[in-house]
């Protein structure tokens, strides 16, 4: 299953690049719905590790995922897993011209174990409200750039 949005920033590149990877500021957001722990503590670099604990679908779900890339100020990228679920998520930043980039993020979820195919095809059944969902929060993160306050 794969989620795509791209925007069209009216900031710097260098300005979304700060938002893309204020990792802190994700962390403490994420905090407020799971246990987040940050390996190795402290500033994040390739090859950080979150690992963090949340209820999902009803379930107590274990997810671990490494900052795989980071090609700044153009290319970010989060490898992980959780229950038979391989993911990625990437943000990717285009220089338009002066005070706009074009942002593009996506999230993937392959199963990898049979429980994890039967889980991913019911989240299937509610594809088009998660899309919308996914699309409306990163428009959120966009406005909250544009805006010139630390988006989470």
């Amino acid at each position: 299953m794969k989620f795509v949005a791209t925007n069209e920033v009216s900031a710097s590149i260098q300005e979304v690049w700060a938002a893309v990877t204020d990792f802190d500021a994700f962390e403490a957001r994420l905090s407020q719905r799971a246990e987040v722990e940050r390996r190795p503590p402290g500033p994040a670099a390739l090859g950080t590790i979150w690992d963090a604990q949340a209820e999902v679908m009803g379930a107590s779900r274990d997810v671990e995922m490494r900052l795989s890339e980071l090609a700044a100020p153009h290319a970010m990228t989060l490898s992980g897993k959780s229950d038979g679920i391989d993911l990625t998520a990437n943000a990717r930043l285009e220089e338009l011209g002066p005070g706009r980039t074009r942002l593009t993020v996506t999230t993937e979820a392959k199963a990898s174990s049979l429980g994890a195919k039967l889980m991913l095809q019911s989240v299937k059944l509610a594809k088009k409200t998660l899309v919308q969902r996914y699309r409306n929060y990163v428009a959120g993160f966009v406005r909250r750039i544009e805006k010139g306050s630390r988006p989470a």
